[in-house]
């Protein structure tokens, strides 16, 4: 008897054993299973299917990597896309702004919504971060693109129309007439001073602008994360994506960012002077005006941006410019008239035509806005800036056609112009 329930005993075991073989077997073909498989390094790292509630079901796309979250995945297979397309062009700070975006979604730490959603989060966050770490097919920067040059750090930047008005601060001077009749010691000098001469002018120019990349000095790591994208964001392009692609971003980081611009502006020559004058010396009686006719400037500038709002999708980005230079100022001023004491005779004129090497300060505000081409980065440049050109004084002389000892002076003082603009601007350099 006792042999008998030996052999019962062993042939129980045998068919646990067969029953066991076949539910791994069953298991092993199971397709859910199998997805889980493709992300099987984050969820056996997390134990398994422990607290999610499920499998993930949501694709990258282009990889078969599943996510439970799709916001995430949608996500990361634009990032993917970005560094792939970055590393075929040999853009680096593309690149590093892309894997930046990367990094901020694992490191993203998330809410205590519900004990589910959170094991979730982490699982996704440990797939993408085995994926990053061990595939073969995670992107990479080519080794073989040629390290940067001069003409890539001061590629990017933009073209800028403007137009505003130029105001003068102040708007004094003088007309003066002098008599040398009676020599040295005995002149006779009448001198009517003007203030408040200052006239608003329009003007119109373009300037070009270049943003400095401070990544040259082998800071890109610092400047990836302007283009990060925060996790779950599924629409709309991110301020980094603006900046980046229309260059709004001058040095393009969440730090300073260095810029140069040159320009060219006119106001057609418009009047920002006019003093008129009469009665000027007893005899002549002299009448007439005095102006200050604008003509060309060149401004030289050099400053720093100042990020004022945080990269995040759907967020319009806003700049502050601060810099300063020199503006090459070609104007001119006239003094003419006539004289009341000869009436038949002919007027006077006098003209200075002055270059001068005005120290300029500036602050403005610049954004990014409008998608012409449809790739969800901003095309379009706009700015609202006020300039201050520190002028130096001027006089103009004029001799009497008629009193042969009478001679005429203009005086404009020296003074501050206020160009106070508008823009509108398109990104040229790297995309």
């Amino acid at each position: 008897m006792w042999q008998l329930s030996l052999l019962r005993r062993g042939l129980a075991a045998l068919v646990v054993l067969a029953v066991a073989f076949a539910a791994s077997e069953a298991c092993a073909q199971s397709p859910d299973l199998q997805r889980a498989s493709v992300s099987g390094p984050s969820i056996a790292q997390s134990g398994g299917l422990e607290d999610t509630g499920g499998i993930p079901e949501n694709t990258i796309p282009g990889t078969s990597i599943p996510l439970f979250r799709a916001a995430w995945a949608s996500d990361i297979g634009r990032i993917l896309a970005r560094m792939k397309d970055a590393a075929a062009e040999c853009d680096r700070y593309a690149f590093d702004a892309a894997l930046a975006a990367y990094n901020e979604i694992i490191h993203y730490a998330p809410p205590m919504v519900s004990r589910q959603d959170y094991a979730r989060q982490k699982a996704d966050q440990r797939t993408l971060e085995r994926y990053r770490n061990t595939s073969p097919d995670f992107p990479v920067y080519p080794a073989s693109c040629a390290p940067k040059s001069l003409i890539d750090v001061l590629l990017p930047g933009g073209l800028w129309l403007l137009g505003g008005s130029v105001i003068g601060m102040n708007g004094t001077g003088a007309s003066t007439g002098v008599d040398t009749f009676f020599g040295p010691g005995g002149y006779l000098v009448d001198n009517r001073p003007a203030s408040g001469a200052q006239q608003a002018t329009p003007f119109a120019g373009a300037r070009a602008r270049l943003d400095i990349d401070t990544s040259f000095a082998g800071k890109d790591s610092q400047k990836a994360r302007a283009g990060a994208v925060p996790p779950g964001a599924t629409t709309g392009p991110s301020q980094a994506a603006a900046c980046a692609g229309a260059t709004a971003c001058a040095g393009r980081g969440l730090g300073l960012g260095i810029f140069v611009e040159l320009g060219i502006q006119s106001a057609f020559g418009a009047n920002s002077f006019v003093q008129n004058f009469s009665g000027v010396s007893g005899t002549p009686m002299a009448f007439g005006q005095q102006t200050v006719r604008e003509n060309v400037q060149v401004p030289i500038l050099i400053g720093v941006s100042v990020p004022l709002v945080e990269a995040a999708p759907k967020t319009v980005p806003l700049f502050l410019d601060l810099y300063a230079g020199i503006t090459l100022d070609s104007w001119t001023q006239t003094l003419s008239g006539r004289e009341a004491g000869a009436p038949g005779g002919p007027g006077f004129n006098g003209s200075n035509d002055r270059f001068t090497v005005d120290p300029t300060l500036g602050i403005g505000l610049r954004t990014a806005w409008g998608d012409i081409n449809g790739d969800g980065v901003a095309d379009i440049l706009w700015g609202l800036s006020t300039e201050v050109q520190f002028r130096p004084g001027s006089v103009a002389t004029a001799r009497s056609a008629n009193f042969p000892s009478e001679t005429y002076y203009g005086t404009v003082d020296p003074r501050a112009n206020m160009l106070i603009m508008g823009r509108v601007g398109f990104a040229f350099g790297r995309k």
